[in-house]
């Protein structure tokens, strides 16, 4: 018994599969053009059935590939894939090492229309990278990635890492936070220096982060009073600026210090001193800065403030304090860590960005990824991925003040929520083997181009 490609519109039909326990027929229920700039990406929707009509399983075609769907006692074990020549109705459809396990009779066949859990990887062609288009929008713009030392260990990560036509900005993750000086007056620059060194040699900038926050405090801090403690934090502040120097294009002076709700965040910092350590530590580092003729832009860096909310507000009502005392928050950097699920226009971004870029304040967003529910997301998870990662972008592009785009790293493998697949490459065989682009990459793409 056949298999056979049955296509409502005769645009194609093959002999696909014989000697299957029942008789199945492929029926391209719909089949749909998206013009984009001259480039058609078809996408399919299909139907298994058996030879009384019987769908066994849907199948859901994008961007040049069909995801099969597990069937209730007849689990497919691998993929379909097709190809479709650009600007053509031409469809061409091979099954790819597709075993069905156990088929039951057709009268008793239940079906499970789930969302298939295979990686979109990406189609994008072009020969600019993401920095090369960065650099083309409004203002010219910088795309950038985070990264620590552990990763450097791994040669396929290197040599992406290496790209600069994909990141010409490189931040460290964890590196150069508080824990640098773990013991009073004892600094551990090791990590952070490598980190440095590779930047300057592969030519990209580093965005230094981060001075002052509220994790990590070591146990010596954590029993100064509050002048010890203001004093230690300036101490702090002005042995990582005088020791990174110009090597940081940008410096996050304080993280994460409000709450969802406009408060201050009870942080050991503010329970010592209210909110005076944001006032001293932007103090100080204005003071560094500008006693040393650093080029680095100061920083404040927080999550959820991407749109107009209380948070947003707390935090322009206090860069804009500051700024009136002539304390200088020169940027503000937006996080960007979104799952999958949430709502996030473009527009939206954009305008809250003017809010701040009105005032004379750069922006940045320092730390974008797009978490989904598992390491092994389903294909709706990832349209939503790209979706949310193209607003994101396009709102960076469209702001004349957006210095740049930063990833809270590009592999899943070393990603701080690597169990979400959240941002842009995959290591299908583990860490050290090579890296596969997904459909995100093509998110950044898009974002930079429309």
């Amino acid at each position: 018994m056949n298999t056979r490609l049955a296509c409502k519109s005769n645009t194609a039909a093959r002999k696909l599969y014989g000697g299957a326990a029942a008789s199945f027929r492929l029926d391209l229920a719909q089949e749909a053009f998206i013009n984009y700039k001259s480039r058609c990406t078809i996408i399919m929707v299909c139907t298994l059935s058996t030879g009384n009509g019987l769908p066994l399983l849907t199948l859901h075609g994008l961007n040049g590939k069909v995801y099969a769907l597990a069937v209730q006692s007849a689990p497919i074990l691998s993929y379909w894939s097709f190809s479709v020549p650009l600007l053509s109705t031409q469809v061409r459809l091979e099954m790819m090492n597709a075993v069905v396990a156990s088929l039951l009779g057709a009268s008793a066949m239940a079906v499970a229309f789930a969302d298939p859990r295979v990686m979109i990887e990406s189609t994008y062609t072009g020969t600019e990278g993401l920095n090369d288009l960065a650099k083309k929008a409004w203002n010219g713009k910088y795309m950038g990635t985070a990264t620590d030392v552990k990763q450097l260990g791994d040669p396929y990560y290197i040599q992406q890492l290496n790209d600069t036509h994909d990141f010409s900005l490189i931040t460290p993750t964890t590196s150069m936070k508080v824990r640098s000086q773990g013991k009073q007056g004892v600094f551990t620059f090791d990590d952070a220096d490598k980190i440095v060194a590779f930047a300057n040699k592969t030519g990209a900038q580093v965005r230094c982060h981060t001075l002052v926050e509220h994790k990590q405090v070591p146990e010596w801090v954590q029993v100064l009073e509050k002048a010890e403690l203001l004093e230690a934090m300036s101490n702090h502040i002005t042995k990582l600026m005088t020791h990174f120097g110009n090597s940081c294009y940008a410096w996050d002076v304080v993280n994460e210090a409000i709450n969802e709700d406009g408060s201050y965040r009870e942080s050991f910092w503010y329970k010592k001193t209210g909110k005076e350590y944001i006032t001293a530590a932007f103090k100080t580092a204005n003071a560094v800065k500008n006693k040393l003729g650093l080029q680095a832009k100061l920083y404040y860096n927080d999550y959820d403030i991407n749109v107009a909310n209380n948070k947003s507000d707390a935090v322009l009502a206090m860069a804009e304090s500051l700024r009136k005392d002539k304390i200088w928050v020169e940027g503000i950097g937006f996080q960007s860590h979104y799952s999958n699920n949430d709502t996030v226009r473009g527009a939206d971004i954009f305008l809250n960005f003017r809010r701040f870029t009105y005032r004379h304040m750069d922006v940045a967003v320092t730390e974008l990824d797009v978490r989904t529910s598992t390491a092994n997301p389903t294909v709706s998870e990832q349209q939503q991925q790209v979706g949310i990662m193209t607003n994101v972008i396009s709102a960076c592009k469209k702001s004349q003040r957006c210095a740049g785009v930063t990833t809270w790293d590009f592999v899943d493998t070393y990603s701080l929520t690597k169990s979400s697949a959240p941002v842009l490459f995959y290591q299908p065989d583990g860490p050290k083997t090579p890296l596969v682009r997904k459909a995100t990459y093509d998110a950044i793409t898009a974002g930079w181009i429309l």
